[in-house]
């Protein structure tokens, strides 16, 4: 007697598989098998957690596809050379390091979208101070878009959001 349910990853997260069944409670209760790797950490300690809820027994396992690792940067399995690391930490620490460079990539290029759209602000007020509307459509046009326009009597407004410690 068995039975088989196949979930996808949503499932992995904030479901609980419940069991009633006594004959599978007392063959060791639900067996999860996890095909893919997690982008994150928490999500795989989610997976794991599906089983074996409040004190029902259970069991997990993590079967992967090599094909499936490139994404973190493992080829074949003999990329794997610490004997003394576990698999799981091995996937940890590429999971880590993949994640920490896409991080960083996605920091740096806001930080020089948010630079040139300060450098571009700054160049729209100085020139409605000055009064050079050309420069300043140009400006409005970089920041909003195409279809920018310039209010006839444009007024510089500026407000200061504090907060008291």
């Amino acid at each position: 007697y068995q039975r088989r349910v196949r979930v996808s990853r949503t499932f992995g997260r904030g479901t609980d598989f419940v069991c009633r069944d006594s004959a599978v409670q007392k063959n060791g209760g639900v067996h999860v098998i996890q095909t893919f790797v997690c982008q994150a950490k928490s999500e795989e300690v989610q997976i794991k957690g599906r089983t074996g809820r409040q004190d029902d027994p259970g069991s997990y396992q993590k079967i992967l596809n090599v094909l499936d690792l490139k994404k973190f940067g493992v080829f074949k399995l003999a990329d794997k050379t610490n004997v003394d690391q576990s698999w799981d930490e091995f996937l940890e620490e590429k999971r880590e390091s993949c994640v920490s460079a896409t991080l960083k990539s996605r920091i740096e290029n806001a930080h020089k979208e948010s630079a040139k759209s300060h450098w571009t602000t700054e160049r729209y007020l100085k020139a409605l101070k000055v009064g050079n509307k050309p420069l300043a459509l140009e400006c409005l046009k970089i920041l909003n878009g195409k279809d920018a326009e310039i209010p006839p009597n444009p007024q510089l407004d500026l407000f200061f959001l504090g907060h008291n410690a």
